[in-house]
């Protein structure tokens, strides 16, 4: 029934992004203008509404354990009584970050050499299991299959964490008590174990818990909000705080996690519309290129989980708009006013990317070229008699830029550090460069390995996505995968090398915009970055594909055996979309329909 319920329901979905798809290719043979305002903003508003409800479904359950035991002696010992000799099926065990200020140096978190034991009459205790780290946020689970009456729990290791413990008979969840706590009066008594027993899930799945590297972000915005010493994180700051606000306004739960990257996840859609409209201005091509965002696979998956990339692209894709605001522009014929608040303008969104996470200075250097190439060729077509005047703003505008890219930047990476505790020292100029430098050299130190990790032709050929999550519950098997949606990606392909053509060797100005914005977001990954990545950092590089496709679009719709095959195109383009969208968001399905979609060799969800 909760299958009929969720694919009933996203029907109505399916049958209005048909509409859609059919529309966006009518547009030039029903009307004789090439622009319809009225439609236009329509279209949009619908586009942007179904795309809303599709991100904000099921994205997370609205409850989770608030409360967390830590040992407060070295080798504690705790006795729990289920009241009577019961058959145990199973033991839930669940841990958040505990009291990072309790300590005076280290960080409260993880299960690392807790002792569990059972026993029928405290007297002779059998051994079940020694646990260790399965991840915050997690839940870990130990089959027992046994008559018992009472759980020990030795914890050999001070920075050990508890948020939460249950033992079910079936489905039933098991009555218990605490039966000895010798620290029952400290700060963290064992009852914090057992105080929220109606929370605790038999058969959690991503709504639950954390996934993939929501095991970091989420406890960070955490430690934020309770101002508690910081786990290292190795990016910057400012994505955290936009977390930490979202758990400050709803709670700490999945669904707070997620509802920012969800939000910046929707905002996208109409910066993206934006640079298409400035770009193109027709409204066919405009359409076609934000529906296409909207039915990218790793657009809805990356905007579902929490993590810093829905902020990272959404910055891009703001500075990104505002100089080409600016290159629009005519140095000498434009209010200056006009052109310096476009700058500024681009340059604080680069500042707030710059302050989320680092890779938004490779797209900073897409934004650089596109500058200096403006002014060559104001430079280049002004008559001579203008060349002081134009010197003379060219001046005022570099000297305002050096402020407003490099001095700003520096500036707005700074003040998040003054809202997260980092150091149990305080705020500092020092602990931001020391934060900097860890950052740094934990990137290029990285050795680690990962079983789907991929290499930069593998995202452009769609060949390895990144595999979040996989569990069948009741016959139901969830799963997410993060990766490209295949027409879209292999369409960039032709398209790529189309608008090389025309950047090249007719020096189109919009070929060499997209494809700047393009080589700048893909090439740091081709080149320098040595360490182990995944597909989900294609996701700059993807949504500028979708540029490229944009402009190829506008380039062959003249022709009219083309408007049908862009047609087709778009249709298949977004029925993929909703025939794969099990696997991008999660909903649930069979495990023999996602075994029925990994039609290429590197394709595996379960």
């Amino acid at each position: 029934m909760e299958l009929i319920k969720i694919y009933g329901y996203l029907l109505l979905l399916i049958v209005l992004f048909v509409v859609i798809s059919i529309l966006i290719t009518k547009i030039p043979l029903i009307q004789k203008r090439i622009y319809n305002k009225k439609f236009e903003l329509t279209f949009l508003f619908v586009l942007i509404a179904t795309y809303s409800v599709i991100s904000f479904y099921r994205l997370g359950s609205f409850s989770f354990v608030q409360t967390t035991w830590q040992p407060t002696t070295k080798d504690q010992e705790i006795i729990f009584d289920l009241k009577e000799e019961t058959y145990i099926d199973e033991m839930k065990l669940i841990y958040s970050e505990g009291d990072n200020n309790a300590l005076h140096s280290g960080y409260q978190l993880g299960i690392e050499d807790l002792v569990i034991q059972a026993s029928t009459d405290k007297l002779h205790w059998q051994a079940l299991d020694k646990i260790q780290d399965d991840g915050i946020y997690h839940y870990n689970s130990l089959s027992i299959q046994s008559k018992f009456r009472y759980i020990k729990l030795i914890s050999h290791n001070m920075r050990n964490t508890i948020s939460e413990i249950a033992f079910f008979q079936g489905n039933r969840l098991l009555d218990i008590v605490v039966d000895q706590d010798l620290q029952k009066d400290s700060n963290y008594p064992a009852t914090l174990m057992i105080d929220e027993q109606n929370i605790i899930q038999k058969y959690p799945n991503y709504l639950d818990e954390a996934y993939f590297d929501e095991v970091y972000y989420p406890r960070y915005a955490n430690e934020i909000v309770h101002q508690q010493y910081m786990y290292p994180a190795v990016h910057p700051q400012l994505g955290n705080l936009f977390i930490a606000i979202s758990i400050k306004l709803f709670g700490n739960h999945p669904f707070a996690w997620r509802f920012m990257q969800a939000l910046f996840g929707i905002l996208q859609i109409p910066f993206l519309y934006l640079i298409l409209k400035r770009i193109f201005k027709k409204t066919a091509p405009v359409l076609l290129g934000t529906t296409l965002f909207c039915v990218d696979f790793m657009h809805i998956t990356t905007s579902r989980i929490s993590t810093l990339d829905p902020f990272n692209l959404f910055w891009i894709l703001v500075m990104t708009y505002f100089m080409i605001c600016f290159i629009q522009t005519s140095i000498i014929n434009t209010s200056l006013k006009k052109q310096i608040a476009y700058l500024f303008a681009s340059a604080l969104a680069m500042s707030l990317g710059i302050a989320t996470k680092w890779p938004v200075c490779y797209s900073a250097v897409g934004l650089a070229i596109l500058f200096f190439y403006h002014l060559y060729r104001e430079i280049k077509h002004h008559p001579p008699y203008l060349k002081e005047l134009l010197f003379k703003r060219i001046a005022i505008i570099i000297m305002l830029c050096i402020l407003f890219f490099i001095l700003m930047p520096c500036i707005i990476y700074i003040i998040p550090y003054m809202f997260t505790p980092v150091s149990k020292e305080g705020f500092s100029i020092h602990t931001v460069i020391d934060q900097i430098v860890y950052s740094y050299r934990y990137h290029i130190n990285l050795t680690a390995t990962h079983p789907f990790q991929s290499t930069w032709y593998q995202w452009i050929f769609d060949l390895r996505p990144i595999w979040y999550f996989g569990r069948e519950i009741n016959n139901i098997y969830y799963t997410i995968a993060c990766f490209s949606n295949p027409l879209i990606c292999w369409m960039g392909l032709v398209a790529f090398f189309f608008t090389l053509y025309r950047a090249i060797f007719k020096k189109e100005q919009n070929a060499i915009i997209v494809l700047t914005m393009y080589l700048t977001a893909i090439l740091p990954w081709v080149s320098f970055v040595q360490r182990c990545v995944f597909s989900y950092l294609f996701y700059p590089s993807g949504t500028f594909t979708i540029l490229l496709i944009v402009y190829f679009f506008t380039q062959t719709l003249h022709i009219k055996k083309y408007r049908k095959l862009w047609m087709i195109y778009t249709f298949i383009t977004i029925l993929i979309f909703f025939i794969y969208l099990p696997v991008l968001t999660g909903f649930g399905s069979s495990l023999s329909y996602v075994k029925f979609l990994e039609i290429l060799p590197g394709w595996y969800w379960g």
